[in-house]
């Protein structure tokens, strides 16, 4: 920006952002701004068709603050990133504006105009044009002002002409087309001043060079995704790798010469002097993952607030290495902070197959684990010791992060590397509820948890978390209620509330105080006739029908106290002594107990002769 010039930042407050060229760096950060909680309703969640410049400039660091769900390590990049958006935002006013009102013709280079200067500068022509020229000062055709554009969505740092004639490789960046590959070409070209050795004149101006560096070789294979890096550092290495190809550990960042570099295109002396400082502070950046590393391989045992907080700083770093495509995937995907989409929606709205998003979301879910400070197994060996609790308990401020409990869950199995679905499937263990309402027809309630427990395990080979899980999922699709004192039923069947209410009573009860408990307590899932003296047979394999239309639960039959030879003795003299003579064969005999001769073995019994 031309040092004369006067931007006042409130005359533009109403200004869309849209209208802005901004960097790639500036557009990641407006994204990740739009995505938390309490900025949503300034940009609706699109992350520059809402937005002003006002919105952007009156935020306030404090406002973080009340961001929760995020890791601080990710704020802090959001704020340091903020504020260097801010202080740049009068230049990319400047430049916008310039753009904006230059005169439009075909040629590439006649004038240099500015914007709000007291008087014109002289004409630019060729013979005037240096490398270090800003290229604002350039009055462009529309054609090279749209390549400049679609230049500075993808690059960052494209200043100058000698910025311009540096780019190399602009074909392999992503959604840059052939014309705009031609385009480039064209610009070099005619830009390209004649004292072509003028060239890399800022080599001289790099910082000091770092003193030689002595690391172990277990140092220097340091994945650098596994550094606690800075979004300022992570520029850094995407830049070298678009010069000079992925790099990916510590040795490969030790191996590049800083004057070599300097002379590749496409990097300017930011990136060189960055690149410098970088080298004096790995050792610093290695002895904090180190200490990190040593501190969760020893200790198996980690306080779960600490891996909240871990696990959100670590994906929060992770995202922020991504490109926009990738970290929209795998956010949709998770549904992290944002909707969860399935791969045709995905697929629908980048105009992509449902393979291509689903390759996407395999690599960012495969390399995910490679950031996180705490390993795989050592998470793992934490979690399945908890899987008796509530983890969203346990992990508030990630669980905050999904819709629902089980992208939650699906999220930590990814995290934890172990089998997808073998967490949820504990967490939400479906029991059938024809094996708990049996428990209530046969014991009073409340239940004591620990007896329920007992029983799935014992009897129907469910784990212990799997039980419990599975007890608390019955709870919420309104079976039963949990309370501290035990368990209570709900929404039972009619014979099963039946059976139950009678637990209470050993002596048994008359049907219309059967219907008044059961209505009382709320056992049943629908409403009985209180008036109806009679309820029928209800007689089942826990109900039996005694004396003056008294029901009871079979649970208080004293069976032992029944000589079964003495009652079959009784039948059979009873056989004999009829006249005439029955046909055994000819005839049924109907039983029913005798409340008040049981205990001695005598049995009402009640002939009918057949046909």
């Amino acid at each position: 920006m031309n040092e004369k010039s006067v931007i006042n930042i409130s005359k533009y407050y109403k200004t869309p952002l849209a209208n802005l060229t901004l960097q790639e760096n500036h557009i990641k950060l407006i994204q990740s701004i739009s995505r938390l909680s309490v900025f949503k309703d300034s940009f609706r969640g699109n992350f520059i068709a809402n937005g002003t410049v006002g919105d952007i400039f009156e935020l306030e660091p404090h406002q973080f603050s009340r961001c929760l769900g995020y890791g601080g390590a990710y704020i802090a990049t959001i704020i340091e990133t903020l504020i260097e958006f801010k202080k740049e935002l009068p230049s990319i006013l400047n430049e916008s504006n310039t753009t904006a009102q230059k005169v439009v013709n075909e040629k590439i280079l006649t004038t240099k105009l500015t914007l709000e200067t007291e008087q014109s500068p002289p004409q630019l022509t060729h013979s005037t044009i240096r490398l270090e020229t800003p290229i604002n000062q350039l009055d462009l055709s529309v054609q090279h002002q749209k390549l400049i554009k679609r230049i500075f969505v993808v690059m960052d740092n494209i200043e100058t002409v000698k910025d311009i004639i540096d780019i190399y490789a602009f074909s392999k960046l992503p959604y840059i087309g052939k014309s705009y590959v031609d385009s480039l070409v064209n610009l070099q070209n005619t830009i390209k001043p004649k004292d072509i050795n003028q060239t890399n004149s800022y080599i001289e101006e790099i910082e000091e060079l770092p003193p030689p560096i002595t690391l172990s070789m277990a140092q220097l294979e340091t994945p650098l995704n596994q550094l606690a890096l800075s979004t300022k550092y992570q520029r850094l290495i995407k830049r070298i790798s678009t010069a000079i190809g992925n790099v990916n550990t510590v040795q490969d960042i030790i191996d590049i010469d800083p004057i070599h570099f300097s002379r590749l295109p496409a990097v300017g002396k930011l990136y060189v002097n960055q690149l410098v400082e970088f080298k004096k502070q790995l050792p610093g950046f290695l002895e904090k993952q180190t200490q990190k590393l040593a501190f969760f391989k020893e200790n198996y045992s980690i306080e779960f607030n600490e891996i909240d907080n871990i696990l959100i700083e670590d994906v929060e770093s992770y995202l922020w290495t991504l490109d926009e495509m990738k970290m929209d995937v795998a956010l949709s995907r998770w549904g992290f902070n944002q909707p969860h989409e399935t791969l045709e929606e995905l697929g629908s709205r980048y105009n992509l197959t449902r393979e291509r998003i689903r390759q996407l979301e395999k690599t960012t879910n495969i390399n995910l684990p490679l950031h996180l400070t705490i390993q795989p197994k050592v998470l793992w060996a934490n979690i399945r010791e908890k899987m008796t609790e509530d983890l969203t308990v346990l992990l508030p401020n990630l669980a905050k992060c999904f819709e629902t409990d089980r992208l939650f869950y699906a999220f930590i199995e990814l995290c934890c590397q172990v089998e997808s679905g073998s967490i949820r499937e504990i967490i939400f263990t479906k029991i059938n509820t024809k094996i708990i309402n049996q428990l209530f027809c046969t014991n009073p309630s409340p239940i004591a948890q620990e007896i329920i427990n007992n029983e799935l395990m014992s009897n129907y080979g469910y784990s212990k978390a799997s039980a419990i899980n599975g007890i608390k999922q019955l709870e919420k699709i309104n079976k039963i209620e949990i309370t501290e004192q035990g368990i209570y039923p709900k929404n039972l069947r009619r014979k099963e509330a039946i059976a139950h209410a009678l637990t209470f009573h050993p002596a048994g009860l008359p049907w219309k105080d059967i219907t008044r408990i059961i209505n009382k307590k709320g056992y049943s899932g629908e409403l009985f006739d209180e008036t109806i003296q009679k309820g029928g047979s209800f007689t089942n394999e826990f109900i039996y029908l005694s004396d003056h239309g008294t029901y009871r639960n079979l649970i208080f039959l004293d069976v032992e106290q029944i000589d079964i030879s003495v009652i079959m003795q009784h039948i059979l003299d009873y056989l004999a002594d009829s006249t005439p003579k029955c046909n055994p064969s000819n005839h049924a005999a109907s039983l029913s107990f005798s409340e008040k001769n049981t205990s001695c073995g005598v049995l009402k019994l009640s002939v009918f002769r057949g046909r």
